[in-house]
């Protein structure tokens, strides 16, 4: 069941209150916070679906992070503290069930070592696995999974070598001795004992024990059982709540398997009684084909598409051919049946070479790397030797659980077990100790982390998890019915959600905590085919014989449709808008090729060990890839041939990284991996610091300077400590909600949640609430500000957004069937909007009818776009997709980079030629714009310091000083001409004091930070706010704003500036004193920008290139911008490239000095001044009083602060 609520839980979205890091790790069933154990579960054997679709498990690709522990060498699942799996995924619903397929069908003990497909390091004996029929089930799924192996004689249901997960059977073989055959066909041997018990063989922690009757019943650990009748035939599979499989027999041959609600798998077998077909309940039939020999050698899906086994003289499997006819495993066998050759499909051959006398096996890669693996008397793998000399070590007890592993490094982790083999003591490499205890059924009591931070968890009489106590006594509640289905979660807020089944134990509904209900439907073997979510919208879901989902259907009715090849790879992928991506594959199943809607192609080409070595773009550029004997990556060479190259540790911890100019970031590690040394190329060095349960406490930068973090027993963070001894704070409610920011001055902003953990309300120090209202599936709906005004958002059956209602306007939206919005109705009119096949938008026509047309090449860069009146703007990118050229009419601007991409020189159509310099570090220390009429017209030379702050900057006025306090805040300025200004802060930033040559301005604020006056020489300034946060006044000077927080007027003395704004925000037009400007906008950059700018029928076109490029006035004359390393434009230059205006700014954007006049309104940092009230619009940021670091809009108030906070407009 389990299993089952988790998949409509995801389907849902829902996420339900989080454990704590110790908790997740512990759940997981083993001890896989330290030991990522995930290669040992892809390495049991060779796995493959019905379909023949091999799994490639033995090669580490260069995206992945290598563990320190690689299998086989991490502890096994079974020695390790077990909490039902779902809290594995989860961290918050405990299964019902705990019934484990992987863990039951997968070769164990002797069978686990193994490389390349299946091949055990050891004994060269091999494995393979193929699930052929699975359907959910209340309890107990049904699993129909194959397994062969080499060492299996056995000729059984499936023939020789293979055997199914319900082939288990207990045999008689002496007085004192009988054998259990598992699912995966290893045999157990149980010692009887005098009083009619049984002793387990080594390492092996069931429990078996005969019944009066001569039956026998089988214990899992997990306390799952496996009921055989006195012949030893499997007959009941029992869960610890009493669900089942029922398993008939005609003779000795199995014919039906009957779930726990009475559906029946009806099993046929030929006249040698070897397995022919299985029937589910929906009809879908499996069936199994055999040589003359008795040898299984077809399994054919219930598509009609069959995989292949191939046999040599001694029944050993030579080849496995899935149903693509592709050969994905080619075994060649020794004389002592021990396989010493593979190949893939495409005759990759990885090599085994085995030395029982020495207690080693070499297996060389199919790129010719060999690792070596040794081996004890009792064939446990103690340890192995990479291809670069690096050994790993393991030790094990009497029973065979792991106690130690030592790294490639040299560092030991130590592992403590039960008498039933539940991992009670993990002490790490730092002797950082956990520790676990469990109850009598092995389930887990207790989790005690490093930090001496415990975890109970509490259980009911069958076994269930019932309750979850964290380390800060707060309880998470479990319920269940009698059949184990969970029934109620009750979160540590109090919260309850409630599940429902159906007869089947498929969830059919959801209700939350505010008794919202999503209910979901089913086919008849528990797959999930609808979902009608808390607004009665219904999505349905369809799939093909083998479990591919085929259709999407959303609740518009438009469907995504995917088809398939016959393993199962996806072949096409078809959206709403009916455009189809196709996908192709190599015989190794590998993506080779994916081809978009356009037709354009992306190529991938792998090496023999399937790491991706080459990508070719659809316009032929190409990236290459490198990789070291382990398959790690090691160099990365771009389209332009220019190498990066990648370095690592013992343990694949990346040590240092070298860009194509050669220089270098180094990395160190400590004992548990963890990063505590940064060096860049300049040798600047950052440090790491860490508790015991790997949160990082402390940074220290390269200037020496600590921030400090501190954490709950959660693990969450409550304090951030700047390096003046400040601290922000933060608090949390008992499911992890976010419930106060306390800033270093004292002032909380509260956080208030609903029972579904959804923000209702956030309150500053004032008082001043804003609050949030949302239906049924979490849109929000409605937000009240804290000047009472009421915004309301509609949404369309899809959740997007089609309506969002101010007090003072309405804005609508509608959307094409995969979601790209084609018109956009606001105050100003119409907005439309056209996408080509890609989804790229190609023409927006706003509400002046003005239509912006955009092209594109083949991989996605913008190459060309054409302005309302006509005018058209091409561009032209590099093999990296960096732009190289802007073309507007018959004036060209070219771009120039380094190695690393870093720009280099810009040429401009007026003759100018910009050239950039950077340190060892990367960082931009040089600017100079010379112009063929006055030579050098523009220069930038920059100091920095050692975490990048600018602390001089010479230029064509002279030499500019800054300086920095503990926190990196601008505390001092000297400029050329002498004048010197300093600044002091308070805890939380805000400026307190400017001395001057002017004097000594102080400010105030109020507990919100906002800035209430300032006072100079005796004069006061004072400012005003609304309870949203929109500055009111400052001094005489005015603004007023409409129900979105937009501005929209200011009134300075005589002057008065209206602006009005497009549902997007963007500011369409000014007016000033009754003269409008308006504005037409490209919204297709990361930030709009003005296209063109009309004023009195007059209108400028401005062209962007890397930043604002050029200004076409009226007449047609061109002007080109220059700027410095902030984006603040300096000079101003004319078509034969002459300086025609200069500006000169104070750190804090307020130009000081003008030279020349123009129209432009673009200065500090690139952004639109209004030299009318000094405000400078940034667009969605806000707008910004120049000197201030504030913005007029209270909602952005501390987005400024973090934007210019005192030191960023000088960087």
């Amino acid at each position: 069941m389990s299993y089952k609520l988790l998949n409509a839980l995801v389907v849902l979205g829902l996420l339900l209150s989080p454990l704590s890091a110790m908790t997740a790790s512990a759940a997981r069933g083993d001890s896989s916070a330290i030991l990522d154990s995930a290669d040992t579960a892809r390495n049991l054997t060779a796995t493959t679906s019905n379909t023949g679709r091999a799994s490639k498990n033995d090669s580490h690709k260069s995206n992945e992070k290598a563990q320190p522990f690689p299998a086989p060498f991490a502890p096994a699942a079974e020695y390790a503290p077990r909490i039902p799996p779902i809290i594995a995924h989860t961290a918050a619903l405990p299964a019902p069930s705990s019934y484990d397929l992987l863990h039951h069908a997968a070769p164990s003990t002797g069978w686990t070592e193994t490389d390349a497909q299946g091949v055990n390091v050891v004994l060269g004996t091999f494995a393979l696995q193929a699930l052929d029929l699975t359907v959910p089930g209340r309890g107990i799924p049904f699993a129909f999974l194959r397994t062969y192996n080499s060492a299996n004689a056995f000729d059984g249901p499936l023939g020789i070598g293979w055997t199914h997960s319900y082939n288990l059977a207990v045999t008689v073989e002496t007085a004192t001795t009988v054998l259990l055959r598992n699912a995966d066909g290893r045999l157990d041997r149980y010692d009887k004992q005098v009083d009619g018990s049984f002793i387990a063989p080594v390492g092996i922690f069931n429990h078996l024990a005969q019944n009066v009757d001569g039956s026998y019943v089988l214990t899992l650990k997990n306390q799952t059982r496996y009921l055989f009748d006195a012949t030893g035939k499997l007959v009941q599979i029992v869960d610890l709540n009493g669900n089942s499989l029922a398993l008939t027999y005609t003779g000795n041959d199995l014919t039906a398997v009957t779930d726990t609600v009475g559906r029946a798998y009806s099993f046929v077998y030929d006249g040698n009684h070897h397995l022919t077909s299985i029937t589910d309940p929906s009809n879908r039939v499996v069936t199994f084909g055999y040589d003359a020999s008795g040898r299984l050698v077809t399994a054919t899906d219930p598509r009609g598409k069959s995989v292949q086994s191939g046999y040599d003289a001694n029944n050993f499997l030579t080849t496995a051919t899935d149903a693509n006819s592709r050969t994905p495993i080619q075994n060649i066998y020794d004389a002592q049946g021990r396989v010493i050759e593979q190949k893939d499909a495409l005759n990759h051959t990885t090599m085994f070479a085995y030395d029982w006398s020495g207690g080693q096996t070499t297996v060389t890669d199919p790129r010719g790397n060999a690792t070596v693996y040794f081996y004890d008397d009792q064939f446990r793998v103690t340890g192995a030797r990479n291809a670069f000399n690096q050994t790993l070590a393991v030790s094990y007890d009497a029973q065979n659980n792991k106690t130690g592993i030592t790294d490639r490094r040299g560092n030991t982790t130590q592992f403590a077990y039960d008498s039933t083999g539940n991992l009670t003591r993990l002490t790490d490499a730092l002797g950082g100790v956990s520790e676990f205890t469990y109850d009598s059924k092995n389930n887990p009591l207790t989790a005690k982390d490093a930090l001496n931070r415990v975890i109970h968890f509490t259980y009911d009489s069958a076994g269930n998890l019932l309750t979850i106590l964290d380390a800060l006594n707060q309880t998470t509640e479990f319920q269940y019915d009698e059949v184990g289905q969970l029934v109620l979660i009750i979160d540590a807020n109090g919260r309850a959600t409630t599940p429902q089944y159906d007869q089947y134990g498929n969830p059919t509904s959801i209700k939350d905590a505010l008794n919202k209900i999503t209910q979901f439907g089913y086919d008849t073997i528990g797959r999930i085919t609808g979902l009608t979510d808390a607004r009665s919208n219904a999505y349905g879901l369809a799939y093909d014989p083998t479990d591919n989902p085929t259709q999407i259907t959303d609740a518009n009715g438009k469907t995504t449709t995917f088809t398939y090849d016959n393993v199962g790879n996806r072949l096409t992928a078809t959206d709403a808008n009916n455009h189809t991506t196709n996908y192709a594959y190599d015989e190794n199943n590998q993506l080779l090729t994916v081809t978009d809607a356009s037709n354009a192609v992306t190529r991938n080409e792998y090496d023999a060990n399937g790491n991706r070595t080459r990508v070719i773009a659809p316009n032929s550029s190409t990236t290459s890839y490198t990789f070291d004997a382990l398959d790690r990556l090691v160099t990365v060479t771009d389209a332009l041939v220019k190498t990066s190259v990648y370095s690592y540790d013992a343990n694949d911890n990346l040590t240092s990284i070298t860009d194509p100019l050669g220089r270098t970031t180094f990395n160190e590690y400590d004992a548990l991996n963890r990063l505590t040394r940064m060096t860049d190329s300049l040798g600047h060095v950052t440090r790491y610091e860490y508790d015991a349960v790997g949160n990082r406490t402390r940074i220290i930068d390269a200037n020496n300077r600590a921030t400090q973090y501190g954490y709950d027993a959660l693990n969450r963070l409550v304090s951030v400590t700047d390096a003046l001894g400040s601290s922000i704070g933060y608090g949390y409610d008992a499911v992890g909600n976010r419930t106060r920011v306390t800033d270093a001055n004292g002032h909380a902003t509260t956080f208030i949640y609903d029972a579904v953990n959804r923000l209702t309300d956030i309150s500053n120090a004032l008082g001043h609430n804003t609050h949030f209202t949302y239906d049924e599936v979490g849109n929000r709906t409605a937000t009240t500000d804290p000047n009472g005004d009421t915004t309301q958002y509609t949404y369309d059956g899809l959740n997007r957004l089609t309506q969002l209602t101010y007090p003072d306007q309405t804005i609508q939206y509608t959307y094409d069937n995969v979601g790209n919005r084609k018109t956009m109705v606001d105050k100003t009119g119409t907005t439309t909007y056209t996408y080509d096949s890609l989804d790229r938008l190609i023409a927006l026509t706003n509400s002046d009818n003005q239509t912006i047309q955009y092209s594109y090449n083949n991989v996605g860069n913008r190459t060309r776009i054409t302005y309302p009146g006509g005018k058209v703007v091409n561009y032209s990118f590099d093999a990296l997709n960096r732009l190289t050229s802007v073309v507007d009419g018959t004036a060209i601007t070219r771009y120039f980079y380094d190695s690393i991409g870093n720009r280099t020189k810009t040429e401009f159509p007026n003759g100018v030629v910009t050239n950039f310099g950077y340190d060892g570090g990367n960082r931009l220390n040089s600017i100079r714009s010379t112009s063929p009429i006055s030579g050098t017209f523009m220069f930038v030379d920059y100091v920095l310091d050692n975490v990048g702050n600018r602390v001089q900057m010479a230029d064509n006025e002279g030499l500019t000083a800054y300086e920095y306090d503990e926190l990196y805040r601008l505390k001092g300025v000297t400029y050329p001409n002498g004048t010197n200004r300093r600044y002091t802060y308070d805890a939380a930033g805000n400026r307190q004091t400017m001395v001057g040559s002017e004097g000594t301005t102080t400010y105030n604020y109020d507990s919100v930070d906002r800035l209430t006056s300032m006072v100079l020489n005796g004069q006061t300034t004072n400012f005003t706010w609304d309870n949203n946060g929109n500055m009111l006044s400052k001094g005489a000077m005015q603004f007023t704003y409409d129900k979105a927080n937009r501005l929209t007027q200011v009134v300075n003395g005589a002057t008065t500036v209206k602006y009005a704004y497009n549902g997007d925000g963007q500011r369409t037009s000014k007016s000033v004193n009754s003269v409008v400007t308006k504005y037409v906008w490209d919204t297709e950059t990361s930030l709009p920008q003005i296209l063109v700018e009309t004023n009195s029928g007059v209108s400028t076109q401005y062209a962007y290139g890397l930043e604002l490029l050029s200004m076409t006035d009226s007449t047609n004359a061109n002007f080109y911008y220059h700027a410095d390393g902030l984006g603040s434009v300096k000079n101003l230059t004319n078509a034969s490239g002459q300086s025609i205006t200069k500006y000169l700014y104070d750190a804090f954007g307020t130009v000081r000095a003008q030279e020349g006049t123009s129209r432009n309104p673009f200065k500090f940092t690139g952004q639109q001044v209004d030299d009318e009230t000094g405000l400078i619009y940034l667009r969605e940021r806000g707008i910004m009083i120049q000197g201030l670091e504030g913005f007029c809009l209270g909602t952005h108030w501390e987005m400024l602060r973090g934007y210019t906070n005192t030191d960023r407009i000088i960087q």
